[in-house]
C-alpha cells in the first residue's frame, strides 16, 4: 500500500509541476487525503520562523513528514481505529485554553484572529481528529516492535557526537485515578461547616481572608488569605469558572462542589475573561477503611495491567474516576503549553520522585 500511495503522489508531484501558474494547487493524494502546495509552504514558513532545521530540502523534508501522517490516517480509517469525540473536544479545550491565555482574554483572541471561538475549534476539529489517528495507528504499528538494549546501544554509539543535539529533559505522563468515596454524612458535615462560616464572614464576625487561613486546604491560596491571582476562564475546572462569572465583584458564593472538594468563593475582580478572586477549600475526610477500599482496588487494577489481562489504556477508561484524563488515555496536560510534555522542573517534586525511575 505504502508503494501505490508513493507513486500516486509522485504522478501529481510531475503533473503538478507543469502548473506553476496556479495560485495553490494538489501535490499530493494519499488515500482520499489531498495535500495542498499552499499546506506544505506555511509549514516550512512556520518552521522557519520557529528556527527549526529541516535539512537541505524543507519542502521534501515537510511533504515527506506529512504524507506519512496522511497515510497513518487513511490506514486507521481503513482500521476503524476509534476517536472519542470527548478527546477531540477535550484537546480542542486545552489548546483554545492556552492560545487565550497568551492573547490575554476571548475577545482579543476572536479579534486577532479574526473568528469566534466556536469557528476555531470548527476549523481544527478534523485536523485534531486526524492527528490523534495517526498517533494511534503509529502505537498499533509499533507497539508489537521489541527492540534489545544492545540494539539500543549499538544505534545510540553508531551516532556521531557533534550531530546529537542538547535538549532538556522532557517527560509525558499517563495516570489512572481511583478515588475513595466519602459518605453521605462526612459530605454533610463540610457543607454545614462552611455555610456557617459564610454566614458569619457576610454578617461581618469574620474575615474572608482569616477564615481562610483558619480552615482551607488549598495550600496554594491559604496563607494569603485564599487569594489567587488573575487566571483566564479554562485555567481552573468549570465548576469553578461557572461561579466565577455568576458573581458580582466582592460578592461571596454560595457552597458549591468540585472534584476537589467542597468551596466558598469571594469575586474581587473580573475583566473579560479573566477574574481573580479568594476562596476557601475544606476537602470531606475518609476513613481508613474507605482508604483500604480504593488501595486494594487499584492493586487488582494494577494485578490486570501486569498480566497482560488488560492495557494500561483499557484500564484507564474502565476505571479511571479522573473525567479530565479518562477518555484522552490518562494523559495528563500541561496547563503552561497545552500539550502533554513537561520539563522535569514543571514536575511536583514528590511526582517526579515516583516516575524518576
Amino acid at each position: 500500500m505504502s508503494n501505490k500511495v508513493l507513486v500516486s503522489a509522485f504522478i501529481v508531484l510531475s503533473f503538478a509541476g507543469r502548473a506553476q501558474q496556479n495560485i495553490d494547487r494538489i501535490i499530493a493524494i494519499v488515500g482520499d487525503k489531498i495535500i495542498l502546495h499552499s499546506d506544505i509552504d506555511n509549514q516550512v514558513k512556520q518552521a522557519t520562523q520557529e528556527q527549526i532545521n529541516l535539512g537541505d530540502n524543507p519542502y521534501c523534508t515537510v511533504l515527506e513528514e506529512t504524507m506519512f501522517q496522511k497515510l497513518l490516517v487513511h490506514q486507521a480509517d481503513v482500521d476503524s481505529l476509534p476517536v472519542k469525540d470527548e478527546a477531540v473536544e477535550q484537546e480542542l479545550e486545552q489548546r483554545l485554553r492556552y492560545f487565550i491565555a497568551q492573547i490575554g482574554s476571548k475577545e482579543k483572541f476572536e479579534e486577532y484572529y479574526g473568528k469566534s471561538t466556536e469557528k476555531f475549534k470548527e476549523d481544527f476539529r478534523e485536523a485534531i481528529r486526524d492527528r490523534m489517528k495517526s498517533q494511534q495507528m503509529q502505537q498499533k504499528i509499533t507497539g508489537e516492535i521489541k527492540i534489545t538494549p544492545k540494539e539500543i546501544r549499538e544505534f545510540f554509539y553508531g551516532i556521531p557526537k557533534d550531530s546529537l543535539p542538547y535538549i532538556g529533559s522532557k517527560v509525558e505522563m499517563a495516570h489512572l485515578v481511583k478515588m475513595p468515596k466519602v459518605t453521605p454524612e462526612e459530605k454533610l458535615r463540610v457543607r454545614e461547616l462552611l455555610n456557617k462560616k459564610r454566614t458569619e464572614i457576610l454578617e461581618g464576625k469574620e474575615s474572608f481572608r482569616m477564615v481562610a487561613v483558619e480552615i482551607s486546604e488549598d495550600p496554594g491560596t491559604n496563607t494569603k488569605g485564599g487569594e489567587f491571582d488573575m487566571i483566564s476562564k479554562g485555567t481552573f475546572v468549570k465548576e469553578f469558572d461557572a461561579v466565577a462569572f455568576s458573581l458580582a465583584e466582592g460578592e461571596v458564593s454560595e457552597v458549591f462542589e468540585t472534584d476537589y472538594g467542597y468551596h466558598i468563593m469571594q469575586l474581587l475582580e473580573r475583566r473579560g475573561e479573566m477574574y481573580r478572586g479568594r476562596h476557601i477549600l475544606v476537602i470531606p475526610k475518609v476513613t481508613q477503611l474507605q482508604m483500604a477500599e480504593a488501595s486494594q482496588k487499584i492493586d487488582s487494577i494494577y494485578a490486570e495491567i501486569k498480566s497482560g489481562k488488560i492495557t494500561f489504556e483499557q484500564a484507564v477508561a474502565k476505571y479511571s474516576d479522573d473525567e479530565e484524563t479518562k477518555y484522552n488515555n490518562g494523559k495528563i496536560f500541561n496547563p503552561e503549553t497545552g500539550d502533554t510534555k513537561f520539563d522535569n522542573k514543571e514536575v511536583d517534586k514528590q511526582l517526579f520522585i515516583t516516575i524518576d525511575g
